[in-house]
């Protein structure tokens, strides 16, 4: 739960238990917009302790000159020391033909196109 989402629920809750003045058999609006509340500032404490805690990792790191660490809730890792090579294309249209594509007026008079580009 992050901290918009901690605000937006103590806000519902807030509204809840002081604004709404129904009364829907068996339900108690304002227990249930004291929970929301409760629970609100919970995920809000969580939240800031959580972030304080990564922040003083990644500062530890750093002053110890060792790189931080992966934080878990990335889904791609990525090394960015990591050489990478782009696979080679293939020309769907002539496949035998090699890693060249022929583009603008070439291209169209390869495929037998009788119009031109508008200047």
């Amino acid at each position: 739960m992050g901290i918009p989402l901690s605000l937006l629920l103590f806000a519902f809750g807030a509204v809840l238990a002081f604004a709404v003045n129904a009364d829907p058999s068996g339900l108690d609006l304002t227990a249930v917009g004291v929970i929301f509340m409760i629970v609100s500032c919970v995920g809000l404490a969580v939240t800031l302790y959580r972030d304080q805690w990564r922040r003083r990792l990644v500062e530890e790191s750093i002053d110890h000159g060792t790189p931080p660490p992966v934080s878990l809730d990335d889904a791609i890792l990525v090394d960015p020391t990591m050489q990478v090579e782009a696979p080679p294309h293939q020309d769907p249209i002539h496949p035998g033909a090699g890693a060249t594509i022929a583009t603008g007026h070439e291209a169209a008079a390869a495929r037998g196109d009788r119009f031109r580009p508008l200047r």
